[in-house]
């Protein structure tokens, strides 16, 4: 799993919107929303699994974000900040949607595997195969699942998803490794190295 390092630093058109806002100009948050509406849409689909509920998160994260705007550290880059609130609002729908969801994504990877057919050309192998380095991810239990979204997709540093999760550096490192392993395995099971996967 390829992983980039995120922007470390605030943006300052960002600070300038954050500004903006604090000084009445309810308009300047728009820019906000639009920098990082498909980050968090992304994320909030790959915990969530339902497309539908995604969207309906994404806007809830960026209303408390308004809400809770006076709080961010402009001083700070602001899409961690933005990746917490979104985690913790992730988890108070799943308390009530962990059935349902475990139904839906294991009746989605039926269907694609049912649906499957060999694909020529390398390219196409490829994704084949990252299809199945995710759904082999997407099947590790929610902790391990959602550390390697944040570390690997979201490019998150070990100690901001820490912060975000509300768990200790170690226990990410942790949930990383035993995630890893048990992708690793998921593959080999089905004849496919991970070093092979893009």
């Amino acid at each position: 799993m390829a992983r980039y390092d995120s922007e470390q630093e605030p943006e300052p058109a960002i600070v300038d919107s954050v500004r903006a806002v604090r000084a009445g100009n309810a308009q300047a948050y728009a820019a906000i929303v639009t920098r990082f509406q498909g980050p968090i849409l992304t994320l909030c689909a790959a915990i969530l699994r339902d497309r539908q509920a995604a969207q309906e998160l994404a806007q809830d994260v960026f209303v408390r974000a308004y809400q809770r705007l006076d709080t961010f550290d402009v001083r700070r880059p602001m899409k961690p900040w933005l990746v917490k609130i979104a985690y913790h609002l992730a988890q108070e729908k799943r308390r009530t949607q962990v059935r349902q969801a475990a139904r839906e994504r294991a009746a989605a990877i039926e269907r694609e595997q049912n649906d499957a057919v060999e694909r020529p050309g390398q390219s196409l192998i490829a994704a084949e195969r990252s299809d199945l380095l995710w759904q082999a991810v997407y099947a590790l239990p929610m902790a391990e699942r959602t550390a390697v979204l944040l570390y690997y997709r979201e490019s998150l540093s070990v100690k901001e998803v820490a912060a975000v999760m509300g768990i200790s550096p170690g226990t990410v490192k942790t949930h990383l490794f035993r995630a890893r392993s048990q992708v690793q395995l998921n593959l080999r099971a089905k004849g496919i190295d991970e070093g092979d996967i893009p």
